[in-house]
């Protein structure tokens, strides 16, 4: 948790640099892995067809941080398509055992793949929504097989997949 913080602040020192050279720069505030589960997302887009970014939020579990890279395909239109890559939280456990009036709570970290869309507005602020892919430790697949495992636990299986929604307001206009 505290190398993926450290990569978080400097990722956002870095961008800090960027955003001195009038690059595009943008916040949002959605739901979903680029913006820490729920919270906020920075990003600086020093190419039209790069974007860097890092987002902090909470994962319910805990605080969740990602960093990653976008690349654009570049287009005319208000739709524009990406993939991207990010490290980060990833995924989390939040566990009420009534039984033994325990809690477990804990979130990890790993790399994600996605690809998504850019929805312009006539503002130049953008919807974002994206299909991502995230390769989930060791850890969690070992602690979600023993939560599942346990007697009179009902558990939901975790999709292989997430989604992200949010709005980003761009602040060069």
């Amino acid at each position: 948790m505290k190398n993926g913080f450290l990569i978080v602040v400097m990722f956002l020192m870095t961008m800090t640099t960027f955003a001195q050279e009038k690059k595009d720069v943008t916040i949002g505030l959605g739901l979903g892995t680029e913006f820490g589960g729920i919270g906020g997302k920075l990003a600086v887009y020093p190419h039209e067809t790069i974007g860097l970014f890092a987002g902090v939020g909470t994962m319910i579990a805990g605080p969740g941080f990602n960093a990653g890279i976008q690349l654009l395909l570049p287009s005319d239109s208000r739709v524009k398509f990406y993939l991207e890559a990010m490290y980060g939280s990833n995924a989390s456990i939040y566990f009420e055992d009534s039984y033994y009036n325990s809690v477990f709570k804990k979130v990890y970290s790993g790399p994600t793949i996605g690809c998504g869309i850019n929805l312009a507005t006539k503002k130049r602020n953008y919807w974002q929504f994206s299909f991502l892919v995230p390769f989930r430790s060791q850890e969690y697949k070992n602690q979600w097989k023993a939560i599942q495992n346990m007697p009179g636990t009902i558990t939901n299986n975790v999709l292989p997949f997430t989604t992200t929604i949010g709005y980003n307001i761009n602040l060069n206009k």
